[in-house]
């Protein structure tokens, strides 16, 4: 890989950022507007909120970035030199949303657990708000640069018979 490409990378990982956390505190708002205060467990709660948002996030955060990419590459205007990776399926959409469901998986397990160790009562709806927008930010950082590499990399090629 580049210096042109990692730059890219770094570019379009800042604005999945961006994207993520104005994507996450809309639909925290839409989901729970109204309500004083969020249940932390449970059908609704904000922790079960976060498997969807969290793979939306990621998903997003590495299929725009690569379409993008692709698009310039065509165009002549980013090089990159892409590695094979043997598991790989042949849709980019799909080498995109493996990355991001294993990453909502984690952020479920790893949300779930702080939450049963730190939270004792429900969360105030503005302090959702700030901690989704946070998060959104951290799900891009993350997600962006691995499932653009591997959405990007070149999966196995099919013998032919």
């Amino acid at each position: 890989m580049n210096q042109s490409f990692f730059r890219y990378v770094a570019i379009e990982t800042a604005a999945s950022a961006v994207f993520t956390a104005i994507a996450n505190v809309i639909i925290t708002y839409l989901l729970f507007d109204g309500q004083q205060s969020i249940q932390p467990f449970g059908v609704g709660g904000a922790v079960f909120d976060i498997v969807p948002t969290t793979f939306m996030g990621a998903l997003m955060s590495s299929a725009i970035p690569v379409w993008l990419m692709k698009r310039r590459i065509k165009k002549g205007n980013l090089t990159i030199r892409v590695n094979t990776i043997r598991w790989l399926p042949g849709n980019f959409i799909v080498r995109a949303a493996l990355p991001a469901l294993v990453f909502a998986m984690i952020a479920f397990g790893v949300a779930w657990a702080l939450c049963k160790a730190y939270l004792v009562a429900d969360i105030p709806f503005m302090t959702l708000l700030g901690f989704k927008a946070i998060y959104g930010i951290f799900t891009a950082i993350i997600a962006t640069p691995i499932g653009v590499h591997l959405a990007l990399c070149a999966p196995r090629q099919r013998a032919k018979v």
